[in-house]
């Protein structure tokens, strides 16, 4: 495929997007305003390229030049907020506004939508991205007490699709001792771990990236240093081998050695690992 035939598969193709998509808030209002009562239809998809429904263009592409008047404006002609698993999507809200944002979900959306289950595990839905992660890693403890209502806290232990990992892995993984605390104080499972996956606890993330604090934090909460994960090993028995650091192999010695002493005596308060 040639770049001109990229940009013309790329190009909207019904007036309802291409002035959804204009760059001037004002006109792209306007426009959209004046096609709306002439009876366009809000819920028609463009292209294969724009597949998803126009109200999720004019909330993620559009409202990141902040226009929620524009979703509004849509919702008000009948734009559906339909539950889309490919569509519905934790980057369309933080690139938007919390205004919009609220709208969509006011409009009947529930973060209930982003789950699946398999095997009794609660499983992050096509997009693979846990929302509640991402409000996390950007700090939006405002978007998520505003969220609350709309069931965000049931992704609290919802495994990624791609990674396995709750938001208390990422957390632990990432060094953020703050996150983690508060993810546990929310009611978060320490030892939340998919078997479909390679069944990393958040231990095993703070273990592995030589977290010292955030490894007593979750050891304090209860984190079991023998639940069996990848390859069959837990994280005492990684410890002990001394092999449970090459995510950092800058690691300080000092606290290796701290992480190693307290993984091991923690691990004599559990029952040792079994195998199903």
């Amino acid at each position: 495929m040639t770049d001109e035939q990229d940009q013309t598969e790329r190009a909207p193709a019904t007036p309802l997007l291409k002035a959804i998509l204009l760059e001037d808030p004002i006109e792209s209002t306007r426009q959209t305003r004046a096609l709306l009562e002439a009876g366009e239809d809000p819920n028609e998809i463009d292209t294969p390229f724009w597949d998803c429904p126009p109200l999720y263009i004019a909330w993620s592409e559009t409202n990141v030049e902040g226009k929620p008047s524009l979703v509004q404006l849509m919702l008000n002609h009948g734009a559906k907020a339909v539950p889309d698993e490919d569509h519905l999507e934790g980057l369309y809200m933080l690139n938007a506004p919390i205004e919009a944002t609220l709208l969509i979900f006011e409009a009947g959306h529930s973060f209930k939508e982003y789950l699946s289950f398999e095997e009794g595990e609660s499983i992050i839905r096509t997009g693979g991205g846990n929302p509640l992660t991402f409000f996390l890693e950007q700090g939006r403890f405002d978007l998520i007490e505003q969220l609350r209502k709309y069931d965000l806290m049931d992704l609290i232990d919802a495994f990624e699709i791609l990674t396995g990992w709750t938001p208390l892995n990422e957390m632990a993984r990432d060094g953020d001792l703050k996150k983690t605390k508060w993810l546990l104080d929310q009611g978060a499972d320490v030892n939340a771990n998919s078997e479909l996956w390679a069944g990393y606890t958040a231990l095993d993330e703070a273990v592995s990236f030589c977290h010292l604090e955030i490894v007593k934090l979750l050891l304090e909460a209860g984190a079991n240093p023998n639940i069996p994960t990848w390859m069959s090993n837990t994280v005492a028995e990684r410890v002990q081998d001394g092999y449970s650091f090459t995510e950092k192999p800058d690691h300080d010695p000092a606290a290796f050695e701290a992480i190693r002493s307290l993984v091991l005596e923690a691990s004599k308060t559990f029952p040792p690992k079994t195998l199903g």
